[in-house]
């Protein structure tokens, strides 16, 4: 095994909850804890902007607890709405392009000033 992936995609309970995700910000921190104890700190943490109910503010603060857990990777996405998915079939109220495109902006100053690969 070369890297190990966390698939966080919020830390924020509420967010989690929307996207229908079962895991809580708690035991993504704690795996990164028990990953990096193990001394396997090539892990990537997989994290998602302009969801469901999504502020900047919100957005903000999960690139920055991202960032505190030194994945070796922080893969930075947008939700996308799939076909046949619940969340085509009903789309979710989503912040719109201009929001998300300058969200993505902010966020990827953020961890580029943290010297983190993309």
């Amino acid at each position: 095994m070369t890297r190990v992936s966390l698939g966080a995609q919020s830390f924020d309970q509420a967010r989690l909850s929307a996207l229908g995700r079962i895991h809580s910000p708690a035991e993504t921190r704690l795996a990164a804890a028990e990953l990096h104890a193990a001394g396997l700190g090539n892990f990537n943490l997989d994290l998602m902007y302009a969801l469901p109910g999504q502020e900047l503010a919100a957005a903000v603060r999960d690139v920055e607890e991202a960032l505190s857990l030194a994945p070796a990777h922080l893969s930075h996405y947008q939700l996308t709405l799939e076909p046949g998915t619940v969340f085509a079939a009903q789309p979710p109220p989503l912040p719109d392009d201009d929001t998300a495109a300058a969200w993505k902006a902010f966020s990827m100053t953020m961890i580029a000033g943290d010297s983190m690969p993309l």
